[in-house]
């Protein structure tokens, strides 16, 4: 087996394993924040891998996208120059 087949096969039953219970929980979580105007406070640290670093981004990004709510998110993070740049880049 290539290894392109391996990691599909890990992303596959990776994906098989996700409790799609607790992800249905946590975007009622994030529906009644939003709701509530709430505002949701995200912890990562520079050590984190890109992706969770900027998660705040992209939650905001694409659950607020053209919505009259919107999501209010702070991150707690040690790598605030990365988020200020993110923000930045896609012009929020």
């Amino acid at each position: 087996m290539s290894s392109a087949d391996q990691y599909k096969a890990a992303l596959i039953d990776t994906n098989r394993r996700i409790d799609t219970g607790l992800v249905e929980q946590a975007i009622e979580w994030f529906r009644e924040a939003r709701a509530k105007k709430a505002t949701i406070l995200c912890a990562a640290t520079a050590a984190a891998p890109p992706p969770l670093r900027t998660s705040p981004a992209t939650i905001v990004k694409g659950a607020s996208f053209k919505r009259d709510e919107r999501f209010r998110i702070m991150a707690l993070t040690d790598s605030l120059p990365t988020l200020t740049a993110y923000f930045k880049r896609r012009q929020l």
